[in-house]
Parts: structure tokens; C-alpha cells; sequence
């Protein structure tokens, strides 16, 4: 399995165990999430039905508090932020992927003006209200001084999804076998 890291932080953020598409020219990967039941996580369905009990009356329980699976599964903590603190960050994190890429042309096009990584952004900005910021385990907005990776940007596509889709900007994450 691949386990996705933010390459500032380190912070797991993802892992190919979810179904990833490659957006934008290859330039970001989205998931789409979904709302789980926390307690249901571990567990594994070896196809017996209820045979041997727990079987699916507890699915629809209306007391049940359910979570996002990525946010929970990677422990993301929400970036609380306007739109000018948003933009800031942005902008220091594509200035300096422009810099880590300068030996990468291939991949460096997709951080030019114009390119798919600004498309994006710009997407992001023209529905800024719809869309949630996320960071890694590390970023705490308490902290004095956070520890800031790159956005993780999550927004609802589809009306049918089972949860909102993540966006994340491959070239901040480095896979690691795991």
C-alpha cells in the first residue's frame, strides 16, 4: 500500500486504499469521501450476513454520529482562514514548488501562469464559500506557530456523492510504501 505524505509536514494525508483520480493535466489528485460510522472502522465483512449478529440493522441508525472517512482516517485539522489568508498561502506555496520543480520541466509546466495548477485555484476562489481547507495532523490553529503544509481542499461535486471530494496537489505529496 502507498501512503501519501504533505512534503512540508510529513503528515500522512492520504493512501491509494481510495479510489484516486488523477485531475487537471495530472496535476491534482481528487477522493471522493464518505460518512462512515467511526465505530465501524477495523471492522471487516467476511459475507455472512448476521449470522454471527451485527448484522446491518445498526447502518441506519439515526443516532449514529457519522465522520468523513478521510478527515477521520488522516486526522485532518480545518483551516480556518479569508479568503486574503487563503490567497497568501497559495501564492508562497506555488512560488516555492516552482522552485523545488525548476529541474523538473515536465512537471513545472503545470505550476506556470495559466497552467492547471492556477485553472484550479481559480476554480477553487470562484466557489470559495462551497469549499472546506484542510492541512495534516500537525497544522493546529492554537498553535503559535502552526505547521503549515499545503491546502487540501474539499467541496461537494455531486449531489449523489457519498461524501464531499478532496483535492490535493500531487507535487506536494510524496508516496511512501508502507
Amino acid at each position: 500500500m502507498l501512503v501519501y505524505k504533505d512534503i512540508w509536514t510529513k503528515d500522512d494525508v492520504l493512501s491509494n486504499a481510495f479510489e484516486v483520480k488523477s485531475e487537471y493535466e495530472d496535476a491534482m489528485m481528487s477522493v471522493v469521501s464518505k460518512m462512515i460510522n467511526p465505530d465501524d472502522l477495523g471492522k471487516v465483512d467476511i459475507g455472512c450476513g448476521n449470522e454471527f449478529g451485527g448484522g446491518d440493522e445498526e447502518e441506519n441508525d439515526p443516532n449514529v454520529v457519522k465522520v468523513n472517512n478521510i478527515i477521520n482516517g488522516f486526522n485532518l485539522s480545518e483551516y480556518i482562514g479569508s479568503k486574503k489568508d487563503v490567497a497568501g498561502l497559495f501564492k508562497k506555496r506555488i512560488d516555492e514548488m516552482r522552485e523545488l520543480l525548476k529541474d523538473k520541466p515536465d512537471r513545472l509546466k503545470l505550476w506556470e501562469k495559466g497552467g492547471p495548477v492556477e485553472q484550479f485555484v481559480k476554480y477553487v476562489f470562484g466557489k470559495f464559500d462551497e469549499c472546506q481547507f484542510f492541512m495534516g495532523s500537525r497544522y493546529s490553529p492554537e498553535d503559535d506557530e502552526p505547521k503549515e503544509g499545503m491546502f487540501i481542499i474539499a467541496t461537494w461535486i455531486n449531489d449523489s456523492d457519498s461524501g464531499e471530494t478532496f483535492f490535493y496537489f500531487k507535487d506536494c505529496l510524496k508516496a511512501e510504501k508502507c
